[in-house]
């Protein structure tokens, strides 16, 4: 099979004619982005999980761009539950992990498994109150364009600065080749990222020590991302590592898999690749999303919404062929071999 692009959705499809476009109109990718973000919500479709190996700093585990959730995990070739954000909370639990904020310093009495904290900045935080943050880019038409940072400087206090004329939230950074360029704050804290959307290619996010000057790697920027939001998980019984050089690209030989949903990625371009595979449940997507415009057409849009999902659920049928079920135990003696049962 072939993958589908958008360009296959404009030219080899109805779809822009059954929603009353040219087939070049901008509004068909308004429409299929729209549709993908639609149908992602439904469920776990063919094309939409794929399985990683990933590293992971002092027990935790920041996702990229293109990964949505971790739908299962393993540890050195052992599976391990995922749990929700409540786990630590709950009433006879294991209680919660004893750092402040992400919680991803240290493995106290959290039990046994991927524990998600949250949605973050950055794939790392800054450590320590003598941090100024520095962007850098790749391409020569990138340099200039501004990336706002926003968060707390060394005093804990929330950052603002004049932009336009006006006060506002965060600090404006040029993006520079190279050396990057420095915000004039130190930063104890990020609590978001805002990148321009004309980026042509890639942008990287460095804590700088202000005493000796050296970089570290935080966060790292597709030209497609414009408000970077990752969601992280406390994977407990990974070693943690003392240093991390910006250079260095291994990490612990602690292997950890997963099978991860992947996240919605706007088309923009003819030659962009789809998440949601299925032209057909594409097609009827967009036409869901446009009769739900109006009160009176409710009922033919929730129609197109099912053949949708329908088409969905026949392409898993298709290419998963024969599945056989399984069962997870829970308990004592948890993490070992179970017998076979009849």
């Amino acid at each position: 099979m072939n993958r589908t692009t958008l360009k296959f959705i404009r030219y080899q499809t109805r779809t822009p004619i059954v929603l009353s476009l040219c087939r070049d109109d901008p509004r068909v990718a308004d429409f299929v982005n729209e549709a993908q973000m639609l149908l992602l919500d439904f469920g776990m479709w063919f094309g939409t999980l794929a399985k990683f190996r990933v590293c992971a700093y002092n027990g935790c585990l920041t996702l990229p761009a293109q990964i949505a959730s971790i739908e299962r995990i393993a540890v050195c070739h052992q599976p391990i539950p995922v749990h929700d954000i409540l786990w630590e909370f709950l009433d006879h639990g294991f209680g919660t992990a004893g750092q402040e904020g992400s919680g991803c310093s240290g493995n106290c009495g959290v039990g046994t498994g991927a524990n998600y904290v949250g949605n973050f900045p950055s794939f790392d935080d800054i450590r320590g109150l003598n941090k100024k943050l520095n962007v850098t880019c790749d391409l020569p038409s990138d340099v200039g364009k501004l990336v706002l940072l926003l968060g707390y400087d060394e005093n804990l206090n929330w950052i603002r600065t004049e932009q336009n004329g006006t006060i506002e939230d965060g600090e404006l950074v040029a993006l520079a080749q190279s050396a990057g360029t420095d915000s004039t704050h130190l930063f104890s804290s990020l609590t978001g990222v805002q990148l321009p959307d004309d980026r042509d290619g890639q942008t990287w996010l460095y804590e700088k020590n202000t005493d000796d000057n050296v970089r570290r790697l935080i966060g790292r920027y597709e030209n497609w991302e414009e408000n970077p939001s990752y969601p992280r998980y406390r994977v407990n019984g990974v070693p943690s590592r003392q240093t991390i050089d910006i250079n260095d690209s291994g990490c612990r030989k602690t292997l950890i898999e997963v099978v991860a949903k992947l996240e919605f990625i706007p088309v923009k371009k003819d030659n962009d690749f789809l998440v949601i595979q299925n032209p057909t449940a594409i097609k009827e997507g967009c036409m869901a999303i446009k009769f739900g415009e109006k009160k009176e057409d409710i009922r033919d849009s929730e129609s197109h919404l099912s053949r949708a999902l329908r088409a969905l659920d026949k392409e898993l049928e298709t290419h998963l062929g024969g599945r056989q079920a399984g069962a997870n135990f829970y308990g004592t003696g948890y993490g070992q071999p179970v017998d076979n049962f009849v």
